[in-house]
């Protein structure tokens, strides 16, 4: 196991958005504990943990499992480490209420997925609904749908894929907590996806 330190430029604030958007020792960014969080995606199994923030950020990634090459960069996608946050402080300066806040909370990125599929399930789940709610329903999508890997002890959950939610019937996916009408709305998204259209290609 590898383990490599990425640095963003300062200032650089994501835990409190990891932690607003968590369940602690439940999959839903990935597992969050302690300032550090793990997941898998594809093949890729990778713990990242927070240091230092704002003014003097790192993010120390050990890789599991997988090309550390597509790791890293994987990593540093979900943590928004090549976001330039002065850039964002000049473009709501004519915002004064935003600005306000943007120096109050200095630094602070929301995380990414890693897909356009998994962003876009998450926000069918959380429409209508309050936020624990839909945070309670993407951890029992995903452990009881996702794929789950254990190494050294560790356990790691992937979001589920296309083809995976496409095959469930109504009863499997409702017992999540979601409604039927989402439901049929993943479904049928997930049915599209899993026969070959790239909403990848989309970004």
């Amino acid at each position: 196991m590898k383990e490599v330190v990425l640095r963003s430029k300062p200032p650089y604030q994501i835990i409190k958005h990891l932690s607003m958007y968590s369940i602690p020792g439940k999959p839903i960014l990935g597992i969050y504990e302690g300032n550090c969080c793990r997941r898998v995606v594809s093949e890729i199994a990778y713990e990242a943990c927070i240091e230092g923030e704002p003014d003097e950020p790192r993010i120390m990634v050990r890789v599991y499992k997988g090309d550390d090459y597509t790791a890293l960069n994987l990593v540093k996608h979900i943590y928004n480490v090549n976001l330039d946050y002065n850039k964002f402080l000049n473009c709501v300066r004519r915002f004064p209420k935003l600005h306000k806040l943007a120096l109050k909370y200095r630094g602070l990125r929301p995380a990414l997925t890693p897909t356009l599929y998994e962003a876009l399930i998450k926000s069918i789940i959380s429409q209508n609904i309050s936020q624990k709610l839909a945070l309670r329903i993407v951890s029992n999508l995903v452990s009881r749908f996702g794929t789950k890997v254990e190494i050294e002890g560790k356990v790691f959950y992937d979001f589920p894929k296309p083809d995976t939610l496409a095959s469930l019937n109504t009863q499997e996916l409702k017992s999540t907590g979601l409604s039927l009408r989402k439901v049929e709305y993943i479904k049928g998204i997930s049915k599209v996806i899993s026969e070959g259209y790239d909403i990848e290609s989309l970004k």
